[in-house]
């Protein structure tokens, strides 16, 4: 089976690239012959395979997405909070000056603000995206720390 999914993205890789053979083509196929037979294992160690990059690559756009959105729906203030301390590199108790507010509030506020944004994540991942709990909470670990979004960024459109 995963030899079948591997030449499906190789044929569909070259039907989009509309490119002549390269170097690159040639080694998939031949790593995905040696699958075929049998003996592809050992030169795969330390590949992805296709199915699981496209995978990834799907789960981390839904994830973007889903942060993108739990971040619009913070209040101001948490927004602000989170980018003083995160982004402006202020200290707790200098960010919840900004806020008026003790350290220990502005410390108990940015521990709600990050649950709240995990919890609100995961909700958006299960109920919009129709992953499942195990799913989304595997995305956290894995997918989660190569997502490239610009969170400061999110944070000052609010």
């Amino acid at each position: 089976m995963r030899a079948v999914v591997a030449q499906l993205a190789v044929d569909v890789f070259r039907k989009q690239s509309k490119l002549v053979q390269t170097e690159e083509d040639a080694e998939f196929d031949r790593l995905a012959q040696e699958m075929h037979a049998g003996e592809g294992q050992p030169a795969l160690a330390g590949m992805q395979n296709p199915e699981e990059a496209v995978s990834t690559r799907f789960a981390q756009a839904e994830m973007q997405q889903a942060l993108n959105k739990s971040v619009q729906e913070l209040n101001a203030e948490d927004r602000l909070l989170v980018k003083l301390y995160y982004f402006d590199n202020l200290r707790l108790r200098e960010a919840g000056a900004v806020l008026g507010v003790h350290e220990a509030t502005a410390s108990r506020r940015l521990t709600r603000i990050q649950t709240d944004l995990r919890k609100r994540v995961s909700e958006i991942l299960v109920g919009e995206k129709g992953w499942t709990k195990a799913e989304a909470e595997r995305a956290f670990a894995e997918v989660g720390q190569h997502l490239d979004t610009d969170v400061e960024a999110l944070l000052n459109h609010g």
